[in-house]
């Protein structure tokens, strides 16, 4: 899969080298009757069109957003078929007690798998999970983010499910009860 550093797009951070994947990944996904985008590392009217374009065609989005995050559908949809080969995921995390927590080649690990630093896979489990990221079962802690949630499913849960569904962060909602599954 291809990897961005930042969103791009409508209300995107842009970052030039970021543009630069995301115009490329739709030039490949462009037929050839249609006009394929000057890769200029830009996020003009022209990216941000073919972005909604993409979204309406391929992930049947009635309202697209014009946005490529990181982690998000688009930028995962837009990389299968484009001659980019998928991550392959070869890691397990531990299912019960009797084992403490992550070992250094669980992030060394990581780290290959991810391509960073094992700095960066460590600094991430210790703000994240406060420096342990599992439970006393063995479990891994996993933190449901509502935000997260209502941006991936266009917030159409906001309303009718304010509990787990928030159009911005919200402290009120990090309880217990999404700690872990």
């Amino acid at each position: 899969m291809a990897i961005i550093q930042a969103s791009v797009g409508r209300g995107g951070i842009n970052r030039p080298e970021d543009v630069r994947v995301v115009q490329e990944l739709l030039n490949k996904h462009t037929r050839s009757s249609m006009q394929l985008l000057q890769v200029d590392d830009m996020a003009g009217p022209k990216t941000i069109a073919a972005i909604e374009a993409f979204q309406r065609q391929n992930l049947s989005m009635t309202h697209p957003d014009g946005r490529v995050d990181p982690d998000g559908q688009t930028l995962i949809a837009l990389s299968s078929n484009a001659s980019v080969p998928p991550p392959t995921f070869s890691f397990r995390l531990p299912t019960g007690p009797g084992r403490a927590g992550l070992m250094e080649a669980d992030f060394e690990r990581a780290a290959r798998t991810l391509q960073c630093e094992i700095a960066g896979i460590k600094a991430v489990a210790d703000v994240e999970s406060r420096g342990d990221g599992f439970l006393a079962s063995g479990r891994p802690k996993i933190l449901f983010e509502a935000h997260v949630f209502s941006r991936r499913t266009q917030h159409k849960h906001d309303g009718t499910h304010s509990d787990i569904s928030s159009p911005s962060w919200n402290r009120a909602l990090y309880n217990s009860r999404f700690a872990h599954f």
